[in-house]
């Protein structure tokens, strides 16, 4: 086998066993190789995608607007390495949530070769973080309500919080409390 089917054939294994998705495009933006995590996510197999072209492979839409966006392909070869957070239409409708980076890949003479595309299912620490976002909201409306005086720590005991009733005992303004560590309370008195 000669040098280049070599680097080719490593790299293919080595993008194979990537946790993130991977889809690699020619120049004219037709799928070369998908990873195991990407056929997944998309829903196209490998000897499905090859040769198509990767809006038909890689179906995105604004995430809000959900209008179509424009190819990962045309704005990687125009601005080069590129991020953005999109809603991924897989091959069955299902909708995901993804983090995608596309790169133009080059020759050896610095031509441009195609497109590697890099992406992650972030459904469900979206989820996650609105659930957090939630419980963390409810909590604090509790904190609110409490009569008696009431503060909130962090792990190295630094005040992330307190309640009404804080404030008023300890006659402290908010701005002079929050991110002050609790046994640096200044003159914290209730007199």
């Amino acid at each position: 086998m000669s040098g280049p089917h070599r680097e080719k054939d490593a790299l293919r294994v080595a993008l194979s066993s990537f946790g993130d998705a991977v889809i690699t495009t020619d120049v004219q933006g037709c799928v070369t190789f998908l990873n195991s995590v990407a056929e997944s996510l998309t829903g196209w197999t490998l000897e499905e995608a090859a040769g198509q072209p990767i809006e038909s492979v890689f179906r995105i839409l604004h995430k809000e607007s959900r209008q179509p966006v424009e190819s990962p392909l045309v704005r990687a070869f125009r601005n080069g390495v590129l991020a953005n957070r999109n809603l991924l239409i897989a091959r069955d409708c299902t909708e995901r949530l993804i983090d995608d980076r596309a790169v133009p890949t080059h020759t050896d003479k610095g031509e441009v070769a195609g497109v590697v595309l890099v992406f992650r299912d972030i459904t469900e620490r979206r989820r996650t973080k609105r659930a957090s976002q939630k419980a963390l909201a409810y909590a604090a409306d509790i904190i609110a309500t409490l009569r008696e005086p009431f503060v909130v720590l962090d792990r190295d005991l630094r005040v992330q919080t307190a309640n009404r009733s804080f404030y008023d005992s300890f006659h402290v303004p908010k701005e002079e409390t929050e991110n002050r560590l609790i046994v640096d309370p200044g003159n914290w008195t209730t007199c």
